[in-house]
């Protein structure tokens, strides 16, 4: 069976799956970080491996695949890409390799390449979008240590800092404190230092702080929601700086929203229109229909010369459903 994969590369999941050429998933397989800026060689390609053999392996498809398309977080750098598709080659497992960023593939997946934008904030954040040219412009995702405002690491650092002035003295006294020194099992705030400076905290570790962020949002902590509160401005800005890149003038601007950030809800989305709204510009802002590794697969089948409409992009959409590939509301 001629056969397909596209995967989903992140800094703490990554997500493959194995579609026929007209269209129909056949296969999933889920594992841990492929970013390479942030876990290392070793760990990337055993994940990698891990999540492309299940994929075939629910897929039961045997030999090369046609062509992979990898949308890898951090590939934007040439030093990332090579790296990724030296250890494709190890694999063995597909005859053309196809390597775009993470934010690629969720823009295909939600836009399906019409005008629009996605801004995506999980470990780190990113802007892209795409005008009625079918240009593409970006804002942000240039890392932890030089970007990513508003992502999870920028919102879980800004939480850590905010507890140690609380227990400073410098800064109000928050839900923050009891919450995050619950979940890394420690009694006193000042043993957050050995922990960030002797054990040191991961990439990961600092960004899945931002789930307690808005865990403490809901309780009505102000902190958090503050925190939260600035995070959606930096998307806000990122996305204003995209819209003026491309000169995108619909009268109302899809933008999609993906990443665990968006999972806090209306803390981060409500700044967001705030932010736009200040501008004078009108959005309609959703999750996207379809998850983004669905955008690999599509710009595979195109890469193939097969166009994604009629009854291949029926076959997509039917069988996105039974995988658990569609987000059914917003």
């Amino acid at each position: 069976m001629e056969y397909i994969i596209g995967v989903d590369g992140g800094g703490r999941k990554t997500v493959s799956a194995t579609a026929t050429l007209k269209g129909e998933i056949i296969g999933i397989g889920k594992a841990g970080p492929t970013n390479i800026n942030i876990a290392d060689r070793e760990t990337v390609a055993r994940e990698l491996e891990k999540t492309i053999k299940k994929a075939m392996e629910m897929g039961s498809v045997k030999g090369k695949a046609m062509i992979t398309v990898l949308g890898i977080a951090g590939t934007e750098r040439k030093r990332c890409s090579k790296i990724i598709r030296e250890i494709c080659e190890e694999l063995k497992f597909t005859e053309k390799i196809i390597i775009v960023s993470d934010a690629m593939i969720a823009l295909t997946a939600a836009t399906k390449m019409k005008p629009g934008i996605i801004i995506i904030s999980g470990t780190g954040s990113i802007a892209l979008g795409i005008n009625r040219e079918k240009q593409i412009a970006r804002a942000g995702g240039w890392g932890y240590l030089l970007d990513d405002e508003g992502s999870g690491y920028w919102i879980g650092l800004k939480a850590l800092r905010k507890v140690m002035k609380a227990y400073d003295g410098r800064g109000k006294t928050t839900l923050l404190t009891s919450m995050i020194l619950e979940k890394f099992k420690i009694e006193d705030p000042s043993q957050l230092v050995d922990i960030a400076y002797g054990r040191k905290l991961t990439v990961s570790e600092i960004a899945s702080i931002a789930e307690t962020v808005s865990k403490c949002a809901s309780m009505g902590d102000e902190v958090a929601i503050e925190i939260l509160r600035k995070a959606g401005e930096k998307l806000g800005e990122m996305i204003l700086t995209v819209i003026r890149k491309l000169k995108i003038e619909e009268e109302i601007i899809p933008i999609y929203y993906s990443g665990g950030v968006f999972n806090a809800g209306k803390y981060i989305l409500k700044p967001i229109k705030e932010k736009l709204r200040e501008k004078k510009i009108e959005i309609k802002l959703e999750k996207p229909f379809l998850n983004p590794v669905v955008g690999a697969l599509m710009l595979g089948l195109n890469y193939l010369g097969i166009e994604v409409k009629g009854e291949v992009e029926e076959n997509l959409i039917k069988t996105a459903r039974k995988w658990g590939l569609i987000n059914e509301g917003n």
